[in-house]
């Protein structure tokens, strides 16, 4: 679930109406809140090697709108693939896995 390259802070109250919406716990809507205001901006100058972009089919906290704007950014393949927000922690982990092995193979 890749970070766009600029601190999702800064952005309109959109993204974080997004989240807040899915989130039912206060804590949990809390915390959200108190990461996004430390986040920092993604040094891209200082990015060595080939980027490659995943994103789940079903990820409620980070729009595909701006995945594609991050590939774009990068100038980056995107993947999408079944999974939501954690692609790693679901039950397709491996298939993720699986295509970023083979794309970090080829």
């Amino acid at each position: 679930a890749s970070m766009p390259p600029f601190n999702p802070a800064t952005l309109s109250g959109s993204f974080i109406s997004l989240v807040q919406e899915h989130l039912k716990d206060n804590q949990a809507r809390t915390h959200l809140e108190n990461l996004l205001s430390q986040a920092d901006s993604v040094d891209t100058e200082n990015i060595e090697g080939e980027v490659v972009l995943f994103a789940g089919k079903n990820d409620d906290v980070i729009p595909l709108k701006w995945k594609q704007k991050v590939s774009h950014h990068y100038r980056a393949k995107l993947y999408t693939v079944e999974g939501g927000h954690n692609l790693m922690l679901g039950k397709g982990w491996k298939a993720v896995a699986d295509l970023l092995a083979q794309e970090v193979i080829e």
